[in-house]
């Protein structure tokens, strides 16, 4: 899932970092963050936002279920 400012397919960023894996894994675009996060809710996905802050679980040891949407941020 693609929301907010980040580029889709096809884009010269994601082809050097995706290396064609973005022509192997489904995706789709949901303009607004929290539309996207409504839609992902409703089709019964685990929402977690991965975070560096102190206090923060680390990623290793949450208890993922088989519909999990990790949330990744853009820090520029």
């Amino acid at each position: 899932m693609f929301t907010g400012p980040t580029p889709t397919p096809p884009h010269e960023e994601i082809d050097r970092t995706a290396r064609g894996h973005e022509r192997r894994v489904g995706w789709r675009r949901i303009a607004r963050i929290d539309e996207a996060a409504a839609t992902l809710k409703e089709e019964g996905y685990h929402l977690v936002a991965l975070e560096t802050a102190r206090g923060a679980r680390c990623y290793l040891d949450y208890p993922y279920t088989s519909k999990t949407c990790l949330v990744l941020g853009n820090e520029s």
